[in-house]
């Protein structure tokens, strides 16, 4: 958004537009240099619709990172998590096995409600916290909420020195001993709870929204020839939102459905489908804002284009089957 200078010249003041076109074009390189990157936070562990893991079922947020020239802002919000000692950190990649860095301990804004936030900003480059010269240096990092774990050290070898053996009673106890650990590199293992993959920045992000929808077929044979069914992908660049809705209905009632996905040579059980009153209908839906995860884990749902899909009943029969768009 333009700064309150920034305004259209009137039609009555034409005659002045040479004069005013200094600063227009000043307000075009301010509206063109402004840069940002926005994601939601999504669960490490899927454990189904409530999005997440036990304790934190339900919790969800967002990162925004703004760049306009030299002056960037980092702000993180997160909804609905319960329990105490969270922190922010930053990793290189999605794994709950590989060390973080520190950023920054969350500030709980309501126990209420379970908000926490932290927001940080400068004039000049990165905010210091973040460790990065640039907010941009963010793009395809990982950024965690998590709670404090154990330290893990690598790599090290202890070696013992100055000391004296000290025999009394058969024990033997070391004396005047200080331990050398060489070689070593700390790791800080934490409990993450949340994550959120960093993406590009865009000056207007709304730019790559999509919404892709396509029909599940039934197999031949087809086990229920009524069945029907669709798959929707959909993401929103402002919102850093991915959704993946799968429905299906006219299903055989009595029975339980799974969402199955091509993984490589083979396909996965990615969760149950959620049925009707009536069980003739079911839906499967993984919505990041809500913060739950994508099956895969994937970063973004357009990420999972391609992968067929089959709808499974408890017989192993496929009833239907398709491809996310």
């Amino acid at each position: 958004m333009l700064n309150a200078s920034c305004r259209t010249i009137p039609a009555a003041l034409a005659v002045v537009a040479v004069a005013a076109a200094i600063s227009v074009m000043s307000c075009e390189v301010l509206a063109q240099n402004k840069i940002s990157a926005t994601t939601t936070f999504r669960a490490t562990i899927d454990s189904g619709v409530s999005g997440g893991a036990t304790g934190v079922a339900g919790a969800s947020g967002s990162v925004v990172i703004d760049r306009q020239g030299a002056k960037q802002s980092f702000t993180v919000t997160v909804r609905n998590l319960v329990g105490s000692n969270y922190g922010v950190f930053r990793g290189d990649t999605f794994s709950t096995n590989l060390p973080v860095f520190l950023i920054a301990a969350l500030d709980q804004t309501s126990a209420l409600t379970g908000h926490w936030s932290l927001k940080y900003a400068s004039k000049s480059g990165a905010p210091l916290q973040l460790g990065v010269a640039d907010v941009t240096n963010l793009v395809d990092k990982i950024i965690y909420i998590a709670t404090p774990g154990t330290t893990n050290i690598t790599g090290g070898v202890t070696n013992l020195v100055g000391c004296t053996t000290n025999v009394v009673g058969g024990v033997t106890n070391l004396v005047d001993c200080t331990t050398n650990v060489v070689g070593s590199v700390t790791n800080l293992i934490v409990g993450a709870v949340l994550w959120a993959p960093i993406p590009d920045f865009s000056a207007n992000p709304s730019k790559e929204n999509f919404k892709r929808i396509r029909a599940l077929e039934l197999p031949v044979p087809a086990p229920s020839p009524r069945s029907r069914g669709l798959i929707k992908a959909e993401f929103n660049g402002a919102r850093g939102q991915s959704v993946l809705d799968i429905r299906a209905k006219a299903l055989p009632r009595g029975h339980e459905y799974a969402v199955w996905m091509e993984d490589g040579a083979s396909f996965t059980n990615i969760g149950s489908l959620a049925l009707s009153l009536s069980g003739a209908s079911g839906r499967f839906i993984r919505d990041t804002r809500k913060g739950q995860p994508l099956p895969m884990q994937a970063q973004q749902v357009g990420d999972l284009s391609g992968r067929a899909v089959l709808i499974k009943g408890e017989f192993d029969t496929i009833l239907l089957e398709g491809e996310i768009p």
